[in-house]
């Protein structure tokens, strides 16, 4: 038999010793009003050591049970002489086969799983018989979570950053990772666009040699966070087009003359004018909307004025 029950004082219990620990959810609501009215239904498992009781799953239960006043509690006390190997399993167990665990549960998983198994490939057998992945390759990058910064698992639970942009980070210097987790919280960027900002702003700083944190706690930049006056989504294209314009200064002058240049061409609403991308290679291109063969005919002759019109030939000079 693996364990014994027991009556366990709480006093006896190390409720911050998080070894073990799988579990990120912190709200204890639900488990306060179900033991309150219920009871303590499912004992949780304990591991005496060094003349404390280890928590090997419950945190939650106990943390109730002290918050509801409770002395002591019914609980499964694993035998002494238990191997570090079985204890990580039966930590990951009475997690995995209760609810399908996120990422940095997983990740928790892998790594406590790891200690007593030396190596990933190792651990892929009992990852099996877990519930847990068996892909090498996937474990190797998520055991790289619960490693991370607080905030940057805290941020993936919240779906503010995906795991694949968690490993970009992982890359830059912690004080430039963490403002641009602040960032993204703040002002909820899209993944496309923390794609964007990350690489303009790393670019920008490899061309001019300076360092990342300061371009992206540049005085503008500053303003325009603490701006109550504009809404997030306003905030997010303002900041985007900011350091767009410092990584591509030509680019960005070439873009604002060709808007200016199109309202002075005042075109009908039904044809639109399009530039090539970033003004280096392409063509230009018109695309017209019509109803019929009479507004074809005269969207057309709208374009062929366009052949003896100024501004137009202005714009394909640039």
């Amino acid at each position: 038999m693996l364990f014994e029950f027991k009556i366990v004082d709480l006093k006896a219990i190390a409720p911050d010793d998080n070894y073990y620990r799988i579990t990120t959810e912190k709200s204890r609501k639900d488990l306060i009003s179900s033991i309150s009215e219920l009871g303590l239904l499912n004992p949780p498992v304990l591991l005496f050591k060094n003349f404390k009781y280890i928590i090997i799953s419950g945190f939650r239960r106990i943390h109730s049970c002290i918050d509801l006043g409770y002395s002591d509690i019914m609980a499964k006390v694993l035998e002494p002489d238990i191997s570090a190997a079985t204890i990580a399993k039966i930590a990951v167990a009475e997690n995995s086969f209760q609810r399908e665990l996120n990422l940095t549960e997983q990740s928790r998983s892998f790594n406590l799983l790891l200690k007593s198994h030396k190596s990933i490939e190792n651990l892929v057998k009992s990852a099996c018989s877990l519930k847990l992945s068996q892909n090498l390759n996937f474990i190797k990058k998520i055991i790289r979570i619960c490693k991370m910064p607080e905030i940057v698992q805290q941020s993936i639970l919240d779906n503010t950053i995906s795991f694949s942009m968690s490993l970009e980070l992982e890359k830059i210097e912690k004080e430039s990772q963490l403002f641009f987790i602040l960032l993204f919280t703040k002002l909820k960027f899209s993944l496309n666009k923390q794609k964007e900002i990350i690489n303009l702003t790393q670019e920008i700083s490899y061309r001019d040699e300076i360092p990342l944190i300061d371009i992206l706690q540049d005085k503008n930049v500053t303003l325009l966070l603490n701006d109550e006056k504009l809404d997030n989504n306003v905030k997010v294209n303002k900041i985007r087009l900011y350091f767009r314009k410092l990584r591509y200064p030509e680019i960005t002058k070439a873009e604002e003359k060709f808007k200016c240049s199109l309202k002075q061409l005042n075109l009908n609403k039904d044809i639109k004018l399009s530039s090539p991308k970033d003004f280096e290679t392409g063509n230009y291109s018109f695309k017209i909307d019509f109803i019929n063969l009479s507004t074809f005919k005269s969207h057309l002759d709208d374009l062929i004025h366009l052949i003896n019109n100024p501004v137009f030939n202005n714009i394909l000079k640039q």
